[in-house]
């Protein structure tokens, strides 16, 4: 049975795949800040994490063990209100917020676990990324924490398949 981790699993996208690939007879391992009913319905390992906590991350890591992971689903995300990412009213707080849970997590968590990758045989890591992260299709401008963020992991992604 193959295993997978998700984040962001406690809704959206993140529940969407968690709920397919436990129908399809994966050993899900789910990782979210909260960990609603419809998650706990599943029969999934899940954890309370926090992809912006390098501690929470290594906690994670710990736990896991050293079993192979065949798939890693980076899928957690935040965009804040417009209102916060113009480049009028943008600030430090929240574009390290943003880039802390959009682009360092992702790329922290896959550290940690790359052990566990390389133990598959066919290892595979999934990035949630978005349109607005493309550089070269920004034709609406404007969220710049989500934008630059969804960019630099569109760049992290690309580097790993390079690597």
């Amino acid at each position: 049975m193959p295993t997978v981790v998700v984040t962001g699993a406690n809704s959206g996208i993140g529940l969407a795949f968690a709920e397919i690939l436990e129908r399809e007879g994966w050993n899900v391992y789910t990782l979210d800040l909260a960990i609603g009913e419809r998650l706990k319905s599943l029969k999934v390992k899940s954890f309370q994490l926090d992809v912006s906590s390098p501690k929470d991350i290594d906690s994670f890591g710990e736990s896991f063990g050293e079993q192979p992971l065949d798939l890693l689903l980076n899928i957690a995300g935040i965009m804040p209100p417009k209102v916060n990412d113009s480049l009028a009213t943008i600030d430090l707080a929240t574009l390290s917020k943003v880039f802390s849970v959009n682009t360092f997590g992702p790329l922290l968590l896959t550290q940690r676990l790359l052990p566990n990758l390389l133990k598959s045989s066919s290892p595979r890591i999934g990035n949630m990324s978005s349109r607005v992260g493309s550089i070269a299709d920004n034709s609406s401008g404007g969220s710049y924490s989500y934008r630059s963020s969804k960019s630099a992991l569109n760049s992290i992604s690309n580097a790993w398949r390079s690597s």
